[in-house]
């Protein structure tokens, strides 16, 4: 049985991060996810971006929130991400039951449903920009009630490592994107996205 896709990847994603066959630092793959979220806003969409890669910085998946263009709740960043990598390193040849030799870096902390998919899919390692207390001072988004015990025991249990504040830096690019979309909606320039709760 073959399977495409779960969700698009907007057509300008490439363009914008270049060849995914060569090695990256980690601090380069945030600061190119940072900029790829704050295209996400020009071009309609929320401020979130995510990748997954391999050990060496290899991104095997590049993607964004796509709540409004999918009209799917739950088109999150990170969520888009693992599902279609999953499916793309299937349609390579190299299938895998999870991802536990992957890392996954995302623009902000995963929100509670984003948290539930890492649980699912185990990738070795999370590296998160943007906290979940300034997601909210500096957006409209709700990112839910991960409990305090989720991160310990993803590491205990399923041997997920989260790296928080990682790439966040002075702040500046990190926010950009959040600030961008918090304007954008007070001049009426987005879609009917808070009705979806990111």
């Amino acid at each position: 049985m073959k399977h495409g896709l779960l969700y698009p990847q907007p057509d300008w994603i490439r363009e914008l991060s270049g060849s995914w066959d060569s090695a990256r630092e980690f601090t380069d793959i945030m600061a190119l996810l940072h900029r790829v979220a704050y295209a996400n806003v020009v071009h309609g969409g929320g401020p979130f971006a995510a990748a997954l890669t391999h050990a060496d910085g290899r991104i095997v998946e590049l993607n964004v929130n796509l709540v409004v263009p999918c009209n799917d709740c739950g088109a999150h960043a990170e969520g888009v991400t693992l599902h279609n990598a999953q499916r793309l390193l299937a349609q390579a040849g190299t299938p895998v039951r999870d991802l536990h030799s992957f890392y996954l870096f995302s623009t902000g902390m995963p929100c509670v449903g984003c948290a539930g998919r890492i649980w699912l899919f185990r990738p070795a390692r999370v590296y998160a920009s943007v906290s979940k207390e300034l997601i909210e001072a500096n957006s409209p988004f709700s990112e839910g009630p991960v409990g305090k015990d989720f991160w310990p025991r993803a590491r205990s249990e399923r041997g997920i490592e989260l790296i928080e504040n990682f790439g966040f830096g002075s702040g500046e690019a990190a926010l950009r994107p959040f600030r961008a979309f918090t304007q954008a909606l007070s001049e009426g320039k987005t879609d009917s996205y808070l009705e979806r709760k990111h």
